[in-house]
């Protein structure tokens, strides 16, 4: 079956639009613009009349859910922060216990049992937890009051920063949660409009296509291909890696659905620092590009990296072979 005819019976709105909630605005306000080109006229009236109300209920959904997502960014970016400064913390209060009990000595083992590694690698909450513990056993010794007072302080501080970072994660998830719900209902809606559109246009089909951005539905109209589609979150000053097979026929869509300007690019190693052609994706920006304009094709590593060096990112992309 030709694409063509294919268009009529394939939601693509609902199919094309599930990993980019900004691809539906663009898709329905293309759809708007026409339709308001075509007024005045009693059939495209009514489309509008129906179609104007779920239009502003998405955008608005859409607004909260990217307030929604930049505040829990935020929350996220404040928490690799204090991670970021603990270890100088640390390293301070290590040299103020060395100072007193030696690295040989029970106390000092008792103390740091466990390195300091673990106050690093380990998980947020894991992390909060052995600072608790830290300053529950430097409260043991009491030449050691001012170490058990200063971690305490670090250990409270962070551990609002992450209630607060979880707090605006449910938020996230709720407003994800709504907008999703809208956009399944405004796809059907767009669906039942090329309905309308057809019984409009029965004897000149080929105008109903008119109305719609077939490179945003569907890419010109080419046949559905096999699709792999994930995402990246990107700390401050860092790369995301994920590995990759790939021929010269693959196709990157980016989606940068962060605060920050991305770069992308490929290569044969994990840690290949970024090259001077890589491609550079602004903030809630999205952008397809060929496997081998973002390097070799016989690259194994896809790389993003984020040279902001106060906000996280995060990236959707989908690979088409």
């Amino acid at each position: 079956m030709s694409s063509k005819h294919s268009f009529y019976i394939t939601n693509y709105f609902l199919n094309y639009t599930v990993n980019s909630r900004k691809k539906m605005v663009d898709i329905v306000a293309y759809f708007m613009s026409v339709v308001n080109q075509g007024m005045p006229d009693v059939d495209l009236q009514i489309i509008l009349d129906r179609t104007d109300p779920q239009f502003t209920l998405y955008k608005a959904k859409f607004k909260t859910w990217k307030l929604a997502k930049e505040t829990y960014q935020n929350a996220t970016t404040l928490i690799e922060q204090s991670f970021g400064h603990l270890h100088l913390d640390l390293e301070a209060v290590h040299g103020l216990v060395i100072a007193v009990y030696p690295s040989n000595s029970n106390e000092y083992q008792s103390i740091f049992r466990d390195g300091l590694d673990i106050y690093h690698t380990d998980s947020y909450y894991q992390r909060i937890q052995q600072l608790g513990y830290l300053s529950d056993r430097l409260g043991l010794y009491l030449p050691m009051a001012t170490e058990k007072t200063t971690i305490a302080g670090l250990c409270t501080s962070i551990s609002a920063l992450r209630d607060k970072q979880q707090q605006k994660a449910k938020s996230l998830v709720e407003a994800s949660d709504d907008l999703e719900l809208c956009r399944v209902d405004i796809a059907d809606m767009m669906y039942g409009n090329v309905g309308l559109l057809m019984n409009k246009f029965r004897k000149t089909r080929d105008k109903i296509l008119s109305f719609f951005n077939l490179d945003l539905l569907y890419g010109r109209g080419q046949k559905e291909v096999a699709t792999k589609t994930y995402g990246l979150n990107v700390p401050v000053n860092s790369y995301g890696k994920t590995a990759i097979q790939i021929t010269s026929k693959t196709t990157f869509g980016f989606n940068n659905t962060g605060n920050v300007m991305m770069q992308v690019y490929t290569a044969s190693t994990p840690d290949a620092p970024v090259p001077t052609n890589a491609l550079t994706i602004d903030a809630d920006v999205e952008v397809n590009a060929k496997a081998d304009t973002l390097g070799a094709v016989t690259n194994t590593w896809l790389i993003v990296y984020n040279a902001d060096v106060n906000f996280s990112g995060s990236i959707d992309i989908t690979e088409t072979n």
